[in-house]
């Protein structure tokens, strides 16, 4: 998710997809690997569009709070947290990318939990 991108709109071919996403990994080419395990998740959400049942999905606002808080609170603990100025930080001082190992983003990303999105 490359970074905690709050808000990503892919339209292709006349489906669009509306998705609160969790921090990234990361933001360079060098990671590779978890941009395509980023992709696949979101494909997965966007079958239901491709085959005409929806036109948008959206992570639903209990889903994304109890993620920011949980995500936030692991942010703190990692090095970026420790006082350091880097871009990765927010205007509060919180680091902004995936804050737990990455094998538990791989399997974060492999399905989707579908009861945190909403079609529309």
């Amino acid at each position: 998710m490359l970074q905690t991108i709050r808000r990503l709109l892919i339209r292709s071919g006349g489906f669009r997809l509306e998705r609160e996403l969790p921090g990234g990994i990361c933001t360079h080419d060098i990671n590779a690997p978890s941009q395509g395990t980023q992709w696949n998740y979101i494909d997965q959400l966007l079958e239901p569009i491709r085959t005409g049942k929806y036109a948008a999905v959206a992570a639903t606002s209990d889903a994304f709070a109890s993620y920011e808080k949980r995500r936030i609170a692991a942010a703190k603990t990692t090095i970026w947290g420790s006082g350091c100025t880097s871009w990765y930080l927010d205007s509060e001082g919180v680091p902004s990318s995936w804050p737990w190992t990455y094998s538990r983003f791989a399997e974060e990303m492999t399905k989707p939990k579908l009861e945190h999105f909403s079609y529309r």
